[in-house]
């Protein structure tokens, strides 16, 4: 039929374009369908004519062609390699004997399949099929009916493609997908996902979310910045990050959000960036652990902490004003006692006869014996000079007598110390360094020590060094008796300080600690 010109159409009416399109698809129709036929009919040829092509042997997909009563043809190299049928047994047998379709994937037999072949020309689905040796494999199959010029079935040809490794890799990514969302639905953590592109939407939330906020999932699908708002304000700055391309925190975040009961709860969150093959954001993935718990115990704990070294201080204080009140009573009272009594001898002495002479004589050189005890006794609880001079004559004056009394020979080297610092910040560098020498002379077994002290505005640095016997503090500690070094860092502690020491066996002893120095500067 003869394509009219496109003149020749304004005048036709409505019915007439309707006939000219239906009699254009007919022509259409034939048209494809001589093509198809003339497809088949010259890959019958070429088959008859020249055997196997070149390219029946090329391709990855299995091949094979039958004849009308479905007994094979043709067989190519890559149905050979995927069912284990060489193609010199299999030439004339029929296909189903060799390959039976176990099911169709879509539910269709194999006598419902032929028949769709046959009646349509062509059937495209996936099916599973047995192999030589037993194996099952998914099959994604094209057939399609070979059709003469005279529009009769002659045979049926066959295009599979093994996807048993596809299928399985499927299978397996929905078996891991269902337990990640199951894991996701039930675990105590909050998980989400936020989809940036095109809108920031909420794509997932964990059903866990209503137990940890007070608001259900369905709520924060439909407001997606909910989340946001309920965060702290001073916190909202933290979370920024979480939707910049390329930002990884070294550690979660750790922010406050308000419950809907409107109680604080606290929570660190994790997330991270999910981008396409071209560094676009695509999604904001993250876990949100609720930390309220934990954040209350650590509360109570630093409030006991704090009770238990206020608790430490005072007693220490009270140790202190103990120390101060009974050196001054031995001072004061029992001296002043004693040198009246040793006044009352000399005068008793004096025109005594010769044998109660020496008596009283002896009883005065007792009691000066015992004043000296006394006085000795009274500055090693307290000294005097340290609550009415300072640290520094405090010091020198202990060197002196600590020399004198154990022949261990002690450099005193200080700068700016010679002012007076806050009372308890003299009495610690002042028991370090006590402590520090008694240990020297005890244990060291060295002639010289050495005291260091350095002083600025901030904080007052002191050390006593030693080349001695050393030992390892570790173990010292861990035995628990050496009340000395304990005492040591809890007076330290106990003002803020740090104390370390530095020892090991052999190799001497370093007694370091830094006190802090309270500011002098005016509150503005």
């Amino acid at each position: 039929m003869d394509t009219l010109p496109l003149e020749t159409l304004e005048p036709l009416n409505q019915a007439t374009l309707e006939q000219l399109r239906a009699e254009n698809q007919f022509l259409r129709a034939q048209h494809t369908a001589m093509m198809a036929r003339a497809e088949v009919t010259a890959l019958i040829a070429e088959f008859d004519t020249y055997g196997q092509p070149i390219w029946f042997d090329a391709v990855s997909d299995a091949i094979f062609v039958t004849d009308f009563n479905l007994q094979i043809q043709h067989w190519n190299r890559a149905a050979e390699q995927i069912y284990g049928w060489p193609r010199t047994e299999v030439i004339g047998r029929p296909v189903m004997e060799l390959i039976p379709a176990l099911h169709h994937v879509d539910g269709q037999s194999n006598t419902s399949l032929l028949h769709t072949v046959m009646t349509t020309g062509a059937w495209r689905g996936e099916i599973v099929q047995h192999t030589r040796t037993g194996r099952e494999v998914v099959i994604e199959s094209s057939m399609r009916a070979l059709i003469d010029d005279q529009s009769l079935v002659v045979g049926y040809i066959a295009i599979n493609r093994d996807i048993t490794a596809r299928k399985q890799a499927e299978a397996a990514l929905r078996e891991s997908e269902t337990r990640l969302h199951l894991l996701a639905e039930h675990a105590h953590d909050m998980i989400f996902r936020y989809r940036l592109a095109p809108t920031l939407t909420l794509e997932y939330i964990s059903p866990v979310v209503e137990q940890l906020t007070g608001y259900s999932r369905e709520v924060f699908y439909a407001d997606p910045e909910l989340s946001l708002r309920l965060v702290f304000p001073e916190d909202v700055s933290s979370t920024s990050y979480v939707f910049t391309p390329n930002a990884v925190p070294e550690q979660p975040i750790v922010l406050r959000w308000y419950h809907k009961d409107g109680t604080p709860r606290w929570a660190e969150l994790y997330s991270w960036m999910v981008s396409d093959e071209n560094g676009q954001p695509l999604t904001v993935d993250g876990i949100v652990r609720d930390i309220t718990e934990r954040k209350q115990a650590e509360a109570e704990l630093r409030a006991s902490a704090e009770q238990l070294q206020s608790l430490s201080r005072r007693l220490v204080e009270a140790h202190e004003r103990e120390r101060r009140h009974i050196a001054r009573e031995l001072h004061d009272e029992v001296g002043q006692v004693l040198t009246g009594l040793k006044l009352t001898l000399a005068v008793a002495a004096t025109g005594a006869p010769a044998a109660l002479a020496m008596t009283l004589e002896s009883a005065q050189m007792t009691m000066n014996e015992l004043l000296g005890r006394v006085r000795s006794l009274s500055l090693d609880l307290r000294p005097a000079l340290l609550d009415d001079l300072g640290l520094l004559p405090a010091l020198v004056w202990y060197l002196e007598r600590y020399t004198s009394r154990t022949g261990v020979q002690v450099d005193l080297r200080h700068e700016g110390v010679s002012r007076r610092f806050p009372a308890e910040v003299e009495t610690v560098a002042y028991r370090i360094v006590q402590e520090a020498l008694t240990n020297v002379a005890r244990h060291a077994g060295v002639p010289n020590a050495t005291v260091r002290l350095l002083a600025d505005v901030t904080r007052l640095m002191l050390r006593v060094d030693d080349g001695g016997r050393g030992f390892d503090p570790a173990v010292a500690l861990a035995a628990q008796k050496t009340g000395g070094l304990s005492g040591m860092h809890e007076r330290v502690q106990l003002i803020g300080g740090v104390l370390t020491m530095e020892s090991t066996p052999g190799n001497g002893t370093q007694i370091i600690a830094e006190l802090p120095l309270p500011s002098t500067e005016p509150n503005l």
